[in-house]
């Protein structure tokens, strides 16, 4: 989580007393300004699994001022093609034959 590192790094700035840290779901938050920069935790496993970047969305929508920085700010997805026979077989075969109804 980026909040306890924040206690590191941000009291070294000279505007210190202009940050504030929040730990919420951005969905549930009212906040009444626009801020520079949200740091969000994002990332589900295989990037988009846990759907969190919808909340991270909704919070820039809300309260990202113009030119304001989401952190982090990107993610590359790699995918490879891959045949396997086996469980293809476990989940698409299965399909083949439902009530009776062959659908080959």
């Amino acid at each position: 989580m980026a909040i306890p590192h924040y206690a590191n790094i941000v009291p070294l700035h000279e505007t210190y007393h202009k940050i504030r840290k929040s730990r919420f779901n951005g969905r549930d938050v009212i906040i009444d300004e626009e801020v520079d920069v949200i740091i969000s935790e994002w990332m589900g496993y295989m990037l988009l699994y846990e759907s969190m970047l919808g909340s991270v969305i909704v919070a820039r929508d809300r309260w990202l001022r113009p030119g304001g920085l989401i952190l982090p700010s990107h993610a590359t997805l790699y995918m490879a093609p891959v045949t396997h026979l086996e469980r293809y077989s476990e989940s698409i075969d299965f399909w083949r034959n439902v009530y009776g109804i062959d659908s080959k």
